[in-house]
């Protein structure tokens, strides 16, 4: 069989200096009632990120929620002429015309600061694809993405999303809330966490400045409205504004606030330079087991909801999204995606990863409740969805880059890390 060793994209030392944008782009046709819709997440040219991208372009335009009406790009940053020519001959290979992909130089260290950041590139990358046109209408809304994501539910634009597939918590009243999604105000996913650290974080209004009059923000607005993260949903227009004001705040925080979140407070406090504030959703995405009742959308995973069992009905509603982006432990099952050996996932001769058995969240949701069984509840689902996921679009990819077969056996065992008990343990 023929494999496609991807260990040749691992990230270069000798950058591009070009923004190269291969020639592919989605024209689907819009759902009744949909605007243009373009996601759209950022990369390095690693292995890691690449595989996730694989899986998160699987779920958008193949897996069982794909409804594509929308555009999709994938900016990839840091890669040399010989890692470029792989990625695009790996996406044409696979996804044919329908992803548009934009390279753009490698940015994570910035000089004044001494400072390696990866997430540096974000906004660069951003930045650039915005000052080079992005080939939108000012009101077409762009939806930004982690690559560790997973499409779970149908990608609904806000202002056409029924209300009983919306989850809303913040103060404003649902008629409020309607009003300020017609206008095509930005949106987004609620993370909590920048609010509770706003104070601490002790960032000054002079990161906007010529805006500082505007970023003075208190602990409430920024809950109410900035304490935003992926989806990030705003208008093309709203880009033209806010990409080179993100780009340009976010050395700044990190001058101040050596934290991983650093580019998620400058592009928020982007917006607020500009005065435009979000309405904040809980529904777009799951991702914290640990999570208390009042966030994210574990709401909207119902008793009926059970991606262990392939032959389980689809659910009414779910989060739209599941960020996969912590760890996750249920019995003797386990899934960190910094765990996957993503340098051989793509060959033909590697196996899918081991999934539990089909019964595995049923009889979880068979225990008697309290808080523990909760948690164990929504980790199971997690390791389920995320698996299963992951070997659909596995399945999908390797079909088109192996014609003499793959290695179709779920044998693939995540490493499960060894901790400081387990050692203890051993001495027993």
């Amino acid at each position: 069989s023929t494999n496609w060793a991807l260990g040749a994209l691992a990230l270069a030392a000798v950058w591009t200096v070009a923004v190269v944008v291969a020639p592919m782009l989605l024209h689907a046709a819009e759902s009744e009632g949909s605007a243009e819709t373009c996601v759209v997440w950022v990369t390095d040219c690693t292995v890691y990120q690449d595989w996730q991208s694989q899986v998160l372009l699987y779920s958008l335009l193949h897996g069982p929620a794909a409804r594509p009406t929308y555009r999709v790009t994938r900016l990839i940053s840091g890669c040399n002429d010989t890692a470029q020519q792989q990625v695009v001959d790996l996406h044409t290979k696979v996804w044919g015309d329908a992803v548009t992909l934009v390279f753009t130089p490698g940015h994570i260290y910035n000089a004044e600061l001494d400072d390696r950041y990866p997430p540096y590139n974000r906004p660069f990358s951003v930045e650039e694809w915005v000052s080079r046109g992005t080939g939108l209408s000012p009101t077409a809304r762009v939806v930004f993405l982690d690559p560790d994501m997973l499409l779970l539910f149908p990608l609904r634009l806000p202002e056409h999303t029924p209300v009983e597939f919306s989850l809303y918590r913040g103060p404003l009243a649902r008629a409020e809330v309607e009003r300020h999604l017609q206008s095509l105000r930005p949106t987004g996913q609620r993370y909590p966490y920048l609010a509770k650290r706003w104070e601490s974080a002790a960032i000054p209004p002079s990161v906007c400045a010529p805006h500082e009059g505007h970023c003075g923000l208190t602990v409430e607005t920024m809950n109410n409205s900035y304490s935003v993260g992926p989806p990030w949903i705003a208008t093309a227009a709203d880009l033209q504004q806010t990409a080179s004001l993100w780009n340009t705040m976010t050395p700044r925080i990190r001058g101040v606030y050596r934290q991983l979140i650093a580019e998620m407070y400058a592009y928020s406090l982007s917006f607020a330079a500009v005065e435009k504030p979000h309405v904040l959703f809980e529904h777009y995405m799951v991702s914290y087991p640990e999570a208390p009742p009042d966030e994210q959308g574990w709401d909207f995973v119902s008793e009926d909801d059970d991606p262990c069992d392939p032959d389980a009905p689809a659910p009414q509603r779910r989060p739209t999204f599941l960020h996969y982006c912590e760890l996750y432990r249920a019995d003797a099952w386990y899934f960190n995606k910094r765990q996957v050996p993503g340098e051989k996932l793509l060959q033909c001769d590697t196996p899918l990863l081991e999934a539990p058995p089909r019964d595995f969240l049923r009889n979880k949701r068979g225990l008697e409740r309290d808080p523990h069984v909760t948690r164990a509840i929504r980790h199971a689902y997690v390791i389920c969805a995320v698996v299963n996921g992951i070997n659909r679009a596995l399945r999908f990819v390797k079909e088109r880059l192996c014609p003499d077969g793959f290695n179709a056996g779920q044998e693939l065992v995540i490493p499960r890390p060894r901790t400081a008990l387990d050692d203890a343990l051993a001495e027993f």
